[in-house]
């Protein structure tokens, strides 16, 4: 009788993680997984995920999903994986341009990233250079600071819709 009573009373713990182990949400899942095509062969990739390398992440949270970005031209990967945010919650709504004649790429999530410029990729094909990597020193060089706002002007001169990121203009409050 003792036998069968602690076969039962083993059993319920691996049934107990079992469950547990289903009801968790699946890491691998990105949260959302955006292909925009920007025509001319350039197609952008957006997603949140919890599963991507986070050693590059600054101040990473290992349980919160981050949005991240690549673009592709004609399937070669011309911008690799960029961090571009920590994943807020809610609804994203991600718009890909090209401007000046396909030399500038622009994802940028519409109705976030004119206050929070990190919410945009930018790739200059004749520099090679990318918004997110290039112009890491931007809020202490005003020299980069000023060849990303002319490169961002560009696109809105051709985009009405687009606007400079307000942390970019020379007035801009520091953060």
């Amino acid at each position: 009788m003792r036998m069968p009573v602690l076969l039962a009373l083993g059993t319920v713990p691996v049934l107990v993680a079992m469950c547990l182990g289903c009801s968790s949400p699946d890491r691998s899942r990105p949260r959302f997984d955006y292909a925009l095509d920007i025509g001319d062969g350039w197609t952008a990739h957006v997603w949140s995920s919890q599963t991507e390398d986070a050693r590059s992440v600054p101040e990473h949270d290992p349980d919160a999903p981050m949005v991240y970005c690549s673009l592709e031209h004609h399937g070669l990967k011309v911008v690799p994986i960029q961090w571009i945010d920590h994943d807020s919650g809610g609804a994203y709504q991600f718009e890909a341009l090209r401007a000046d004649n396909g030399r500038l790429v622009c994802v940028y999530e519409v109705n976030r990233y004119a206050d929070y410029c990190s919410l945009a990729v930018l790739y200059d094909a004749d520099s090679g250079e990318c918004w997110r990597g290039a112009a890491a020193n931007w809020r202490t060089d005003p020299a980069v600071a000023a060849k990303w706002r002319e490169r961002f002007a560009r696109v809105a001169r051709e985009h009405p819709h687009f606007r400079v990121p307000t942390a970019l203009l020379p007035d801009a409050p520091a953060r």
